[in-house]
């Protein structure tokens, strides 16, 4: 895709774009940084669109080291656009890659939280629809940080320590559990 968007603004005849590749000028998708900032936003939801559509054909568990860059070089960034369909778009692929591998799903859970907050509401339905599929996926426990789940890891030596952690995990967990409550309560 990345080769793709670069072929659109490659500002060349056919002439000069044949002797660059005969010359291996092309980029490639493991050398070229893509500034998203100067696509146009039809060419980045188009993008987006066909990652989504990729992803949902997707049917082993786990995430490819590709598809951990295109997330990180398309998605996230077009999560930060100011074009709601576009970060509209870029939340279900984030979604779509988060329900494949569940320590993707816990690193961008406060991602889709705060999407659940404070976008607009057409992504805050997105979001809210990813949320509720990787707990369906996941289970609530997948997603849990409280003592319980410590204590199946092992006992931790210092209690002062305990402490501190434990008061920082209850008020994340409160946290999560306050927004869905908020989540829920919307849709209802």
């Amino acid at each position: 895709l990345l080769e793709v968007i670069a072929d659109l603004h490659l500002p060349m005849d056919p002439m000069e774009r044949t002797q660059a590749l005969a010359d291996g000028d092309h980029p490639s998708a493991a050398n070229m940084t893509l500034d998203l900032e100067s696509v146009p936003l039809h060419v980045l939801l188009k993008c987006l669109s066909v990652v989504r559509e990729l992803l949902q054909d997707i049917t082993q568990p786990g995430l490819s080291p590709n598809l951990v860059t295109l997330a990180e070089t398309l998605i996230l960034p077009g999560m930060q656009t100011a074009d709601a369909a576009v970060r509209e778009t870029a939340v279900h692929c984030l979604g779509l890659c988060s329900l494949l591998s569940l320590n993707f799903a816990r690193q961008h859970l406060f991602l889709f939280l705060q999407a659940v907050e404070i976008d607009v509401e057409a992504v805050q339905a997105t979001a809210l629809r990813v949320v509720f599929d990787l707990i369906h996926v996941f289970g609530l426990s997948a997603f849990e940080t409280s003592s319980a789940t410590k204590d199946e890891k092992g006992a931790r030596s210092s209690s002062t320590s305990d402490s501190s952690e434990q008061a920082s995990s209850d008020n994340t967990d409160q946290h999560v559990y306050s927004i869905l409550l908020f989540a829920l309560n919307t849709v209802l």
